[in-house]
């Protein structure tokens, strides 16, 4: 297994917002970070001790990819199939070396007693390494089947989500793949999920809902209505009576007649004349006695009573006639369609009921035009008036209902959607979920088999491991690095003790400790438990304290023990140890297995923030950090486009003070290794501006030789001043090494190394 890359960290100490730049090229197989003192090497080595302790990173956050699978580091201690790393760094040196009991943590070798139990431990190693690639190539499919089943979650929610949105508090605005998973399981227990299934209906009626506003509770309809039962039985039994008078034969005969002379006799006896209207003669008294008789009390009563009850036939009529309903605006618009349909079978039902009053006031015009005839009775059905409302009244009820419980409503629209969409979606997300439910058990199984070959390989070694042939090699390793035999590993029962002359080692100096834990570190990569070819060995500035001689031993040491490991990676910011990794990098073939990088530190904001990149041209081609140097202060002091902060200045006196300690000791040899105040005495160059120089190291820069309490921050905003005075000085000083330099850098600042 390989690392790619680091994708991003997050807030982790000095990286903000890292994220791999999509220039920089991937890890190789063997890797140099090259970063000074505060850039984030060791955050970066700590990143990888949280893998290789399947720890989550208590600050912050990261995620690396790994074979093309990029792994969050909140996931390492769930992740079984993450690459073996032996990561050499303080924590390291810590908790195996020099750790608070005294004694150090065993390396464990396979004795060389038992060979039929060693060839059945490789033969068990052998098929637990075919068992963990097939555990790995499940976990792997088992992953893309999760991402498969997380990508048609995140759809389905995102349906839901544009659906079911609205503005205000409404839980549906942040639904996502959890609340769609949540659901679908949640559905999955339903014995009949069909139930939550929509028709197309269904549907547009809750989205109606769900995107209506509150409207105003309406009156419920009222209509007075006659019983037209009744009304029937009245007109029927009207026009079977008949008036009883002392009836004139022609006026009895004739409706037309009878009806003119009946109103003639009525204005006479109204305007109490004695002549004839019409032919102004006086009228006989005989003739008025007939025409009293004929048209008497009781037939004045009767038809009285016919107009009584055509009257009340058109006082219903009228009540029908202005009788409205409500706008179906009014109500919501999923009950308006329902609405409209029950208004018109109401219209339709009063339509009928005004033509059959009409047919009664039409029966009883008809009686009163012959008060002494029998009529036949009315045969046609009379309309049912009952409840003729009820549907209309009935869906008004429910508009007031959800008016006065609209937000229930509204959710309860939702929620049908919701599960409605779910539901459709269901087949297809068990599948995926029943796929991952399948592998994850054939991973388990796998995963039980590698326990038992683990248990039968543990309790086959607890016969034949030892820790004194490692503790051996480890004495002989000593005993070549510092060329004597005063320090070795003293074997007990539960690891080593560090001894002098037999005594337990103390007051060991730096480097002392720093050789044995590096030796003690490359010696542990021979452990039974890890396998070199296809493991991750991560070393962190091993040569801390070191001269230059166990420099070049700890290099020789490091160089033998690693260089068939699966992947290296070497952080350093010592340059010397640098240039003996960078060279023997460039000796490896073929070269794409090398890769080279640089972690660089910014301040903005004032803060501190980290960034990898590809190692500077400068740094990669020539063997000094001398041209680097020249370049960081070269740009800065010609730089005038740029508007830059005193903060972003801080790293520039210490750049400029290590510039100046190697040009200066070049150029006076007999002065290299004194102060660099001595150095800059003896050099030819206008006072003014090397007292400036002077100042400004003083104030700023970390080394030991200048310094003071002072420490002026308005100084720094002279720094691209000093800066050109310092190559004016190197310029004076030799004008033709300026030259070569400026012309140098200005060619290798067009890129990077590839």
């Amino acid at each position: 297994m390989k690392i790619d890359r680091i994708e991003k960290i997050k807030n982790n100490y000095i990286f903000k917002d890292f994220k791999w730049p999509t220039s920089l090229p991937d890890f190789n197989k063997f890797n140099l970070i090259y970063g000074w003192n505060g850039s984030g090497k060791t955050t970066i080595a700590n990143f990888f001790r949280c893998l290789e302790k399947h720890s989550i990173s208590t600050i912050g956050d990261f995620s690396i990819s790994i074979d093309g699978d990029s792994i969050s580091s909140v996931d390492f201690s769930k992740r079984q199939s993450l690459p073996q790393v032996r990561v050499f760094n303080k924590d390291f040196i810590d908790e195996n070396v020099f750790t608070d009991t005294g004694s150090v943590t065993p390396i464990f070798f396979l004795g060389k007693e038992s060979k039929e139990k060693q060839i059945k431990i490789q033969e068990l190693k052998k098929d637990r390494e075919g068992k963990s690639g097939d555990y790995r190539t499940k976990d792997s499919k088992k992953i893309v089947l999760e991402r498969e089943i997380d990508q048609f979650a995140i759809e389905q929610a995102k349906t839901i989500r544009e659906l079911l949105s609205s503005s205000g508090i409404n839980s549906y605005n942040n639904y996502d793949k959890a609340f769609y998973k949540k659901k679908a399981n949640s559905l999955s227990a339903i014995p009949d999920v069909s139930k939550k299934l929509l028709s197309e209906i269904d549907k547009s009626r809750y989205k109606k809902q769900k995107e209506s506003t509150s409207k105003p509770q309406i009156l419920q309809l009222s209509l007075a209505l006659a019983d037209t039962a009744d009304l029937l039985e009245k007109v029927n039994t009207i026009l079977t009576k008949t008036v009883i008078s002392e009836a004139i034969q022609t006026l009895k005969d004739d409706d037309e007649l009878s009806r003119w002379v009946g109103k003639g006799l009525t204005l006479h006896k109204k305007k109490q004349s004695k002549k004839c209207f019409f032919c102004e003669q006086l009228m006989p008294a005989e003739r008025l006695k007939k025409l009293e008789g004929h048209f008497n009390v009781q037939f004045n009563q009767f038809i009285s009573e016919l107009d009584l009850l055509i009257e009340d036939i058109e006082t219903y009529k009228k009540s029908l006639n202005d009788f409205t309903f409500h706008d179906k605006a009014k109500l919501y618009d999923h009950l308006s369609v329902e609405y409209d349909k029950e208004v018109t079978l109401v219209s339709n039902n009063i339509t009928l009921v005004k033509n059959y009053l009409d047919i009664l006031s039409t029966y009883l015009q008809n009686k009163k035009k012959s008060p002494f005839k029998r009529l036949d009775h009315i045969t046609e059905d009379c309309p049912e008036v009952s409840d003729i409302l009820i549907h209309v009244n009935n869906l008004i009820d429910k508009h007031n209902s959800e008016t006065k419980n609209f937000s229930e409503t509204v959710s309860n629209a939702r929620l049908k959607l919701e599960e409605s969409i779910v539901a459709e979606s269901l087949a297809k997300y068990n599948e995926k979920k029943d796929a991952i439910v399948a592998i994850s058990a054939e991973i388990n199984s796998i995963q039980k088999i590698i326990e038992k070959i683990g248990s039968e390989i543990k309790e086959i070694e607890q016969q034949i491991i030892e820790h004194r042939r490692p503790a051996d090699e480890l004495n002989s390793d000593l005993q070549k690095y510092f060329s004597h035999t005063d320090l070795k590993f003293d074997v007990n029962e539960t690891g080593y003790q560090i001894s002098r002359h037999e005594n337990p080692a103390t007051g060991l100096s730096e480097g002392e400790q720093t050789a044995i834990a590096f030796l003690y570190f490359l010696k542990s990569l021979s452990d039974k438990g890890f396998q070199n070819e296809n493991g991750i060995v991560v070393i962190d500035d091993p040569i801390s304290s070191l001269d230059s001689n166990s420099l070049f031993y700890a290099f020789g040491f490091m160089k033998e023990r690693v260089e068939n490991v699966g992947q290296l990676f070497i952080l350093t910011h010592n340059f010397s140890f640098f240039r003996q990794i960078k060279n023997w990098y460039h000796n490896i073939r073929p070269k794409k297995s090398t890769g080279f990088y640089m972690v660089t530190a910014e301040i903005s904001n004032g803060e501190r923030s980290s960034s990898i990149l590809l190692l500077d041209k400068l740094l990669h081609e020539y063997n000094s950090e001398y041209h680097y140097l020249f370049k960081i202060v070269h740009s800065y002091a010609t730089d005038t486009t740029s508007v830059n902060t005193i903060e972003q200045y801080y790293h520039l006196p210490n750049i400029a003070r290590r510039l100046l300690e190697a040009f200066l000791s070049f150029k006076h040899p007999k002065d290299a290794g004194g102060s660099l105040f001595r150095l800059l005495e003896n050099v030819d160059f206008e006072n003014a501006k090397k007292s400036r120089i002077i100042r400004f190291l003083h104030t700023h820069s970390h080394k030991g030789q200048i310094e003071e309490p002072d420490h002026d921050i308005s100084i720094l905003s002279e720094t691209p001043q000093v800066l050109s005075d310092v190559l004016e000085m190197i310029k004076k000083n030799d004008e033709n090494h300026f030259n070569e330099m400026v012309s140098l850098i200005t060619l290798k600042s067009e890129g990077t190394v590839s």
